[in-house]
């Protein structure tokens, strides 16, 4: 459900760069990187032996991963600087107060200020997915459940998930799984009973 939520909103807020006009345009006096960045590499290596060593050596030598991460590479590095992109993106549209009300980048910006509203949530409690809760309430029959599913496909696959693996019999064919869904975490934190699996469940 976050990850959906967060892909919203940065292709809604990627709008917002796209279609600044020219006197307010953000810009970025950032230099191109090239796609491969030779100091990374260890020419002292010979690729025939190591060739991840050859194409990373001096990296994994010169870099520490970040404290807040677990890991760290590429993908790390990019999704921090998109991270900080979409931020500054958003500050500065706040800051130039130019979309009116309606308008997709206004919508933008209030998912994103909805999303820190942690107060106005809290207040909310469960009162926005009650409507969802009624609709579950209502099912009788599979035709139900299949019609409560599909309209609302979009809540983080509650009742079963639906995807395209190779079969487990014949690696050379896909085929369509159906596995169960769930409300984010795994099955453990649902029924382990120790001091630390409770206070995650509250």
């Amino acid at each position: 459900m976050k990850i959906n939520k967060c892909l919203s909103l940065i292709v809604l807020l990627s709008i917002i760069l796209m279609s600044c006009n020219k006197k307010n345009k953000v810009t970025s006096s950032d230099t191109d990187v090239p796609g491969i960045i030779l100091e990374n590499m260890d020419l002292n290596i010979n690729p025939k032996d190591d060739f991840y060593g050859y194409v990373n050596g001096n990296w994994t030598k010169t870099t520490k991963i970040p404290d807040d991460e677990t890991r760290w590479g590429g993908f790390g590095v990019l999704r921090k600087s998109t991270r900080k992109d979409v931020l500054e993106i958003i500050k500065t549209s706040k800051e130039l107060s130019i979309y009116s009300d309606g308008s997709d980048q206004k919508k933008a910006l209030l998912i994103f200020e909805s999303e820190l509203d942690t107060l106005t949530r809290n207040k909310s409690g469960i009162k926005p997915i009650i409507p969802f809760l009624n609709k579950i309430d209502e099912i009788n029959s599979l035709k139900d459940l299949q019609e409560v599913y599909c309209k609302n496909i979009g809540i983080s696959n509650p009742f079963i998930g639906l995807g395209v693996n190779p079969d487990l019999n014949d690696s050379s064919v896909n085929i369509g799984w159906i596995y169960p869904g769930g409300l984010g975490l795994q099955r453990d934190y649902y029924v382990d009973n120790d001091e630390k699996t409770i206070e995650i469940r509250k």
